[in-house]
């Protein structure tokens, strides 16, 4: 029986936008326009479609491998379980539900093929068509066309097993990787013609079109790459960074609660992040700037479990489901959020000890008749301790704690030899023996007397609730747009 008195547990977090386990699939540059021979036919073997941007074929879980290093840096975000696909081309195949433990890819694959994978990307393809995004459009809806004509004959006069495929994924959640509030619109423009809708990965920047976007009723998948606050320390630097950049860096953070006030359905991904472990940090920027926690939970749970019909196995605390956990110091969302463990298929992974003390707290230290205020901050594991001598002064303490042992040392003033003390605990502090500056053996005690801040947590939610004071979108996005957009005259 393990005490988690103190503690809290999550469902782990579940991204529906990787390409975990996949192996990166080699890009050619031949076939160009622009110099060497124009390649007409496809190079795929076997009997596909015509273009090889079409992969419908594909299916992830024939090629997932579990990775171990990946997987850890996974789970340290507080991830248990991902959708994972190759990247690359306008139809992509199928992806496959993944968790994210160590055993084999028998055990950690749950749901083979779990969602249709598209995008307005071409990928590895050499082929000269299509080269466009009215190209790539184009070829999309001619392959919509092409399978109600295919799956419409009854004897079929050849073998497309890509058009095959296609036909049989459209009973799938659909993802389509759109990558940008224009493309989004066009992902559901297309998909309203063939009666499909698809749950559409945005860019960030869907906030520049709101009332269009949540029009599309769709459910969106939405990164955490905020743009890095721009270098203006050199003049010339700075005159290169416009207008629009400079706003959506502002902006960017509001993405989230934008959507989510109006009542966009919202998960969250890692995609663009240069590792999983930012994804917190940036979250918690999405919640000052006016997203619930509420929401970011379960945009990062039962809301993607429920996009890809998994709420059965993930996504929640219920009995009967996978044993995917994380166990944290209290509130996920809060500044100092620790995770302490993930478990993943009921096995544990210990990311950071959990019976570590938590000295903080002010102490009343008595070295040899000399009374000191010790103040003791941080967070388990990572306390850190100092000497208040007067009321704008204080010097650190090296200070070392093992199990119930502890030496401290430090200097009561600027130019003085240190003081240094090694000890027990007890119950309300510690005490010991050490040597004072003249180097003389004294006893000393340190009990405790109070908490560093009492209303150190009611501060921390009003931090979070602060929400930040933002620009306005503008329209067009550029320098010089207006806050109302443009309607076209009648003459």
């Amino acid at each position: 029986m393990i005490s988690l008195a103190g503690k809290s547990i999550y469902p782990s977090f579940i991204d529906l936008h990787t390409t975990y386990g996949i192996p990166k699939q080699e890009r050619s540059r031949g076939g160009s326009p622009f110099g060497g021979a124009e390649q007409i036919e496809p190079t795929t073997k076997g009997a596909y479609n015509a273009n090889d941007a079409i992969k419908s074929h594909y299916h992830a879980s024939t090629e997932f491998n579990v990775d171990a290093k990946s997987a850890g840096t996974f789970r340290e975000a507080g991830f248990g379980t991902v959708a994972t696909f190759r990247e690359d081309g306008l139809a992509r195949g199928t992806a496959a539900l993944v968790t994210l433990g160590e055993n084999t890819a028998n055990e950690e694959v749950i749901i083979p093929r779990v969602a249709a994978e598209y995008s307005f990307n071409r990928g590895s393809t050499t082929q000269s068509y299509p080269r466009s995004m009215m190209g790539y459009a184009s070829l999309l809806r001619q392959t919509f066309l092409d399978a109600a004509w295919f799956g419409s004959l009854k004897e079929k006069p050849f073998t497309d097993q890509a058009l095959e495929a296609w036909i049989e994924q459209q009973s799938l959640p659909q993802i389509f990787d759109a990558g940008s509030w224009i493309n989004v619109l066009r992902a559901d423009k297309m998909g309203d013609e063939f009666g499909v809708q698809y749950i559409l990965k945005g860019g960030g920047n869907e906030y520049q079109r709101i009332q269009e976007i949540r029009a599309t009723g769709a459910a969106l998948i939405i990164p955490l790459n905020f743009p890095e606050a721009y270098d203006v320390e050199n003049p010339l630097d700075a005159e290169r960074v416009s207008y629009d950049d400079m706003l959506h860096w502002e902006l960017a953070p509001a993405n989230l609660a934008t959507l989510s006030n109006q009542g966009i359905t919202l998960a969250i991904t890692t995609d663009g992040l240069k590792t999983p472990k930012d994804m917190m940090s940036n979250l918690k920027k999405a919640i000052s700037a006016g997203m619930s926690k509420e929401e970011a939970l379960r945009a990062l749970t039962l809301t993607p479990a429920r996009l890809m019909h998994a709420e059965h196995l993930v996504g929640s605390l219920k009995p009967g489901m996978l044993a995917n956990f994380i166990i944290t110091n209290g509130d996920i969302f809060a500044e100092k959020s620790v995770i302490y463990e993930n478990w993943v298929q009921g096995l544990p992974y210990r990311l950071k000890e959990m019976s570590e003390s938590n000295h903080s707290g002010k102490y009343a230290l008595v070295v040899g008749g000399m009374t000191y205020e010790l103040n003791i901050e941080g967070e388990p594991g990572s306390n850190k301790a100092k000497i208040k001598l007067d009321d704008t002064t204080s010097v650190d303490v090296n200070a070392k704690w093992e199990k119930d042992l502890v030496n401290y040392t430090f200097k009561p003033a600027k130019g003085t030899d240190q003081i240094r003390l090694s000890g027990w605990k007890t119950p309300n502090g510690w005490q010991g023996t050490g040597q004072i500056v003249d180097g003389s053996w004294v006893n000393w005690t340190a009990t405790r007397t109070g908490d560093i801040d009492v209303n150190e947590a009611k501060k921390e939610d009003e931090k979070q609730a602060e929400k930040a004071n933002l620009g306005q979108v503008i329209y067009p996005f550029v320098a010089y747009g207006t806050p109302t957009m443009s309607k076209a005259k009648k003459y």
